[in-house]
């Protein structure tokens, strides 16, 4: 009788000291929201008591089935240090989401000996903002779609428009050398006048000739300079001109040019050679003033 009074009151201590333990071990789970869309963001809280002595082992970030964790944050309690608060920030993008599984966490005591801690499952309602209305997604399948515009159409864009601006540098460049040229082709052709003006000064014939070859070259400058087109006969060539833009001392040089050929036609009075080298030096300047300079094509 003694013997079975023994075994009864050692029963009896054995599992006051068992409950004791597993009354130490405690979980408690929270989450801050229960629906959530698909993406969106839920803590869960979690808080551990494990057997004394016993340390955590940290989580892996894929410790919760068809869940994605984000981040983990692990605390010790400041009033029960062997307490673990345990913070996750965790999503989902499956709409079929019931819960959230329970997860194991790995505790080892001062024997290396280990011990697995399980939270209990948290119902869950994952809001599918496409699917939980099939009235907006009957209207979607009637949308048109809008034609996208590619990154291909947009270099083709940006292609044509360098291809316009390269042709319209292209013209300018093209009209400014046909302006080049067409200058060009002006100057040469006062060039030759300014020769033929030295050449009659080599020429031996009398002045009243070498006063109508000016003539000449007077009347081929103003057709190119001032686009004026006058005819040998033309008497009122001074009075004309002075319905042009000429500079005053280009029209006082020609003016007393053109009065002195007069002279010459009329014999009125005697020329002489000196005057005539005045003249055609005169003339020449007025020429070479107006030759533009073109510079390089």
């Amino acid at each position: 009788m003694n013997y079975i009074s023994k075994i009864f009151l050692l029963s009896i201590i054995i599992s006051l000291f068992v409950t004791k333990i597993f009354c130490d071990i405690s979980v408690e789970t929270s989450l801050d929201k229960k629906d959530i869309s698909i993406g969106d963001n839920i803590n869960l809280s979690i808080k551990i008591t494990p057997p004394k002595r016993s340390i955590l082992i940290n989580p892996e970030y894929d410790c919760i089935k068809d869940w994605y964790i984000k981040d983990i944050t692990i605390k010790r309690d400041k009033n029960n240090y062997s307490t673990y608060n345990i913070n996750m920030v965790i999503t989902t993008f499956k709409a079929d989401i019931k819960e959230i599984p329970g997860i194991d966490f790995e505790f080892i005591d001062k024997d290396k000996n280990s011990s697995i801690i399980s939270t209990k499952p948290i119902e869950v309602h994952i809001i599918n903002t496409l699917a939980d209305n099939v009235a907006e997604i009957d209207k979607l399948k009637n949308v048109k779609t809008v034609k996208k515009l590619e990154i291909r159409t947009v270099y083709s864009y940006i292609f044509l428009v360098f291809v316009f601006y390269f042709f319209i540098l292209l013209l300018f460049q093209i009209l400014r050398k046909k302006k080049l040229f067409k200058q060009l082709k002006i100057n040469k052709m006062k060039n030759n006048m300014i020769r033929n003006l030295d050449n009659l000064l080599l020429q031996d014939c009398n002045l009243e000739i070498k006063y109508s070859v000016m003539f000449d070259i007077i009347l081929k400058f103003i057709k190119v300079e001032y686009k004026i087109e006058y005819n040998k006969d033309t008497s009122n060539i001074i009075s004309e001109m002075e319905d042009l833009d000429i500079p005053p001392i280009i029209f006082r040089i020609m003016s007393d040019i053109l009065e002195r050929i007069q002279i010459s036609k009329e014999n009125k009075t005697e020329l002489t050679d000196t005057v005539f080298v005045k003249d055609v030096n005169n003339l020449k300047f007025v020429i070479l003033n107006s030759i533009e300079k073109t510079g390089n094509l």
